[in-house]
C-alpha cells in the first residue's frame, strides 16, 4: 500500500469510530436517567440516608448529564473503536505476532470484565453494608451471612 492508501484507510477507520461514538453518546445521553440509578446503587446501598448527589456549582448538573453521556458512549462504543484498531493494524503484523495478539487481547477483555462485575457487585459483601437488610445482594456473601473484617 502507498502512503496515500493508507491515510485514506485511516480516515475510513476514524470516521467509523466518530460516528460510532456519536450515536452511542447519544444513546447514552437518552438513557441518562437509567445509567445514573445503575452508578448510584452502590452507593445508596453503602449510605442509605444520604443517597442523594449534590450540585454545588451552577453548571454541575449539566456537566454530570454530559459526563456520563461521554463515557457511557465511549463505554458502548468501544467494540467498534477496537475492531476498527484491530483491522488497521492486523495487515502489518506477521502471522506470529498475530498468533499471540488475539489470545492476549480476549485475555485482556474478560480479565477487564470480570473486574468491573468484581467492584461493582463485591460492595454489597463488604463488613460495612453487608449486615443491613437493605442490601439487595446480601446472598452474594459467603451462606448469605454478613462477613466480618
Amino acid at each position: 500500500m502507498t502512503l496515500a492508501q493508507h491515510l485514506m484507510e485511516l480516515r475510513r477507520r476514524l470516521i467509523v469510530c466518530v460516528m460510532a461514538l456519536a450515536i452511542t453518546c447519544t444513546l447514552a445521553f437518552v438513557f441518562y436517567n437509567q445509567l445514573l440509578s445503575f452508578m448510584q446503587h452502590p452507593y445508596c446501598v453503602a449510605f442509605p440516608h444520604s443517597c442523594k448527589f449534590y450540585v454545588t456549582s451552577p453548571l454541575d448538573g449539566i456537566s454530570l448529564r454530559v459526563k456520563l453521556a461521554m463515557f457511557g458512549g465511549l463505554i458502548l462504543a468501544s467494540p467498534i473503536v477496537l475492531w476498527e484498531f484491530w483491522r488497521f493494524v492486523t495487515p502489518g503484523l506477521k502471522a506470529n505476532e498475530r498468533k499471540y495478539a488475539i489470545p492476549f487481547i480476549l485475555a485482556t477483555v474478560t480479565l477487564f470484565l470480570a473486574g468491573c462485575a468484581l467492584a461493582y457487585f463485591s460492595r454489597c459483601c463488604s463488613s460495612r453494608s453487608s449486615s443491613r437488610p437493605s442490601c439487595p445482594r446480601r446472598s452474594c456473601c459467603a451462606g448469605g451471612a454478613p462477613r466480618s473484617s
